[in-house]
């Protein structure tokens, strides 16, 4: 898998954004949940 190094350029002002959207969640949510991946579909969870 290739990717542009291009796109990660401005990274730095994205993680900025990103801290005070999530800061500013925080204070009109009552739970705030984040997860980093999906959970995988029911099918894939069964094993046999």
């Amino acid at each position: 898998m290739e990717h542009d190094p291009l796109l990660y350029e401005d990274a730095g002002e994205m993680v900025e954004y990103l801290t005070q959207a999530l800061r500013q969640t925080s204070r009109e949510a009552t739970i705030l949940l984040y997860a980093p991946a999906l959970d995988p579909p029911p099918e894939a969870d069964r094993s046999g």
